[in-house]
């Protein structure tokens, strides 16, 4: 954990109480830093309470939602940070991949393919949509989407690899 940035974060809401930003920044370094979900959730709360255009609060509840088990809820906060900002990539993917898991593959390769459209060089919307063609069966495209997201910086997966090798068949190379 990093004491430092709860302290700050703290601070930030000392010194103004109704500032939703300083709430989002608490409420984030209690859901990542401190792993404490109420404080988080209460917080977060409170971010969109005072302002509630404010897509990062909404991104970030929408994390603190699916960890919680609503995911119908997360979903529904995601798209909410998609439309207060349409050049939050990170939200916009992290959307796509809820949809992706909630079984709407259409809704979640559309999310992806608006984020590639204006920033083709996304690694994580390339390993997101790679993990749908993946699911779908479309195996060359899958790898040509993991292929592309490492190009631009994305982390190899070789765990993941290892499973789409697996499942496409190529068990040696898995």
């Amino acid at each position: 954990p990093m004491p430092e940035a709860l302290a700050a974060a703290r601070k930030a809401v000392e010194l103004d109480p109704t500032s939703g930003e300083a709430y989002a920044a608490l409420g984030w370094v209690k859901f990542y830093q401190e792993l404490d979900v109420k404080g988080a959730g209460d917080a977060l709360k409170s971010a969109i309470q005072l302002d509630p255009n404010f897509a990062t609060a909404h991104h970030t509840y929408s994390a603190f939602l699916q960890v919680s088990g609503r995911s119908e809820d997360a979903i529904r906060e995601e798209q909410e940070a998609v439309t207060l900002d349409p050049l939050f990539h990170i939200a916009r993917i992290t959307l796509a991949a809820m949809l992706w898991h909630a079984g709407d593959h259409n809704g979640a390769t559309e999310q992806l393919n608006t984020v590639l459209a204006i920033a083709p060089q996304f690694p994580k919307a390339h390993e997101v949509l790679a993990g749908i063609y993946l699911e779908r069966g479309m195996c060359r495209e899958a790898f040509h989407e993991f292929e592309l997201s490492e190009k631009f910086g994305g982390f190899k997966e070789p765990d993941l690899l290892g499973y789409a090798y697996g499942r496409c068949g190529k068990k040696e190379a898995a």
